[in-house]
């Protein structure tokens, strides 16, 4: 993660970070407190972040230690490589379900709310569902003008797994796609799955495994809106392809 003020200058050294430690970023995010001033302006740059450390960014930064005066940046791949072409499917390390804010509770998990962002590996969201399976929810899809390819190799790969799910939890699933950097939509979704959740004290399952600025925008949100219920679910694989993407395409900075 890079922390870049707006002269430039690179803080200190920021605290290590393990792999899938969720607390050694809000550690990272004390730290960036400690040494810039109330004025500096901070970006950080979630291209190359794992989407467990992204949620944790997010979860960090729902709190406010920061205010408003730090951005994100996201760089597009040119290509998302062909890692969802290759035969057999990935070995599952672990499955992490783990609440976004420390006062989050499980409640009646009965009635549980499903927030489901599809990525690319069907495989990472059949492994979240067997651990962890809402009654209904929402299915958000992310798209991005100029790239289609964002959204329909990920409608076609997950087909089978959503249509399992719906067919045989007892509540409606909602659809809904949203622009991978507009923040309204899928802010709006997220209050009506909380508030649905709350109103029988349920949690809120985030499996958010698409477009990294859904993830970490949805992250925010729920962290923000529910903390009191707001629960990310994360396989773990045991090895990560280096082909998933290739290439550079634009930057974007945004605010949430």
């Amino acid at each position: 993660m890079d922390l870049l003020t707006e002269n430039s200058v690179r803080p200190p050294e920021c605290p290590p970070v393990a792999p899938y430690r969720f607390a050694d970023i809000h550690r990272v995010i004390d730290h960036v407190r400690e040494v810039t001033s109330p004025t500096t302006r901070i970006v950080f740059d979630i291209t190359c972040l794992t989407k467990i450390h992204a949620l944790a960014l997010a979860s960090a930064l729902s709190q406010r230690p920061l205010g408003s005066r730090w951005v994100a940046a996201y760089t597009l791949p040119e290509s998302y490589g062909h890692m969802t072409e290759r035969t057999g499917s990935p070995h599952w390390r672990d499955v992490i379900i783990a609440p976004l804010q420390n006062v989050a509770e499980i409640g009646e998990e009965a009635t549980s709310r499903g927030i489901v962002i599809p990525g690319h590996e069907s495989d990472r969201l059949w492994a979240g569902l067997s651990e962890c399976e809402p009654s209904a929810g929402s299915v958000i899809w992310g798209t991005s003008n100029g790239r289609p390819d964002i959204g329909e190799k990920s409608r076609r790969l997950n087909k089978p797994v959503l249509d399992w799910l719906k067919g045989r939890t007892p509540g409606p699933w909602a659809d809904s796609t949203v622009e991978i950097f507009s923040s309204s939509p899928l802010r709006l979704a997220i209050e009506q799955e909380a508030r649905k959740a709350a109103s029988t004290k349920a949690p809120v399952f985030l499996l958010a495994f698409g477009p990294k600025p859904l993830v970490f925008a949805s992250g925010f949100y729920l962290s923000t809106i529910y903390p009191s219920g707001g629960w990310f679910v994360y396989p773990k694989p045991t090895t990560y392809d280096a082909n998933y993407s290739t290439g550079s395409g634009r930057t974007t900075f945004f605010r949430l």
